[in-house]
């Protein structure tokens, strides 16, 4: 599958094998620039894990959230018109789905790193909002001057 082209579906079937080293795959993946699905590789990963393992948990999700957010910068940089910018918002679906996933890991104060200097400003606040993290809601909000006098 790999050697077809066939990306997200060999991330799958590589999340899928036990015997091959993780840093194998991502490498693979990141020599052929493929951060979609490398980032299906590692959500696939992070759903198979225990949820009693909380740093590889941890580790999983972080990166997860590093690599979709480069993907959608490129996505977003060279999406026009009206359906790049739905091709976008599905896509950004995916990535409220991932912070939903992580909310309950104590990896907040990284994710909010990544989302701000990614640029995702909207969903710093969503994740915020998300873990009940209503200071962090408030600070967003009142620095965007968005609140009523």
């Amino acid at each position: 599958l790999f050697r077809n082209g066939h990306w997200v579906n060999s991330a799958k079937k590589y999340a899928e094998a036990t015997t091959v080293p993780f840093e194998h795959v991502a490498l693979r993946f990141l020599q052929v620039g493929h951060k979609g699905a490398l980032f299906e590789y590692l959500q696939c990963r992070l759903h198979q894990c225990s949820s009693d393992d909380k740093v590889t948990r941890a580790l999983l999700g972080v990166w997860a959230i590093e690599i979709f957010l480069a993907y959608l910068n490129d996505m977003r940089a060279s999406s026009h018109g009206s359906k790049g910018k739905a091709a976008l918002d599905a896509e950004r679906a995916k990535l409220h789905e991932l912070l939903k996933e992580c909310k309950g890991l104590d990896v907040h104060e990284p994710v909010y790193h990544l989302l701000q200097s990614h640029g995702w400003l909207e969903e710093l606040a969503f994740f915020a909002e998300t873990r009940r993290d209503f200071n962090t809601v408030i600070v967003h909000h009142v620095s965007r001057r968005d609140c009523l006098s």
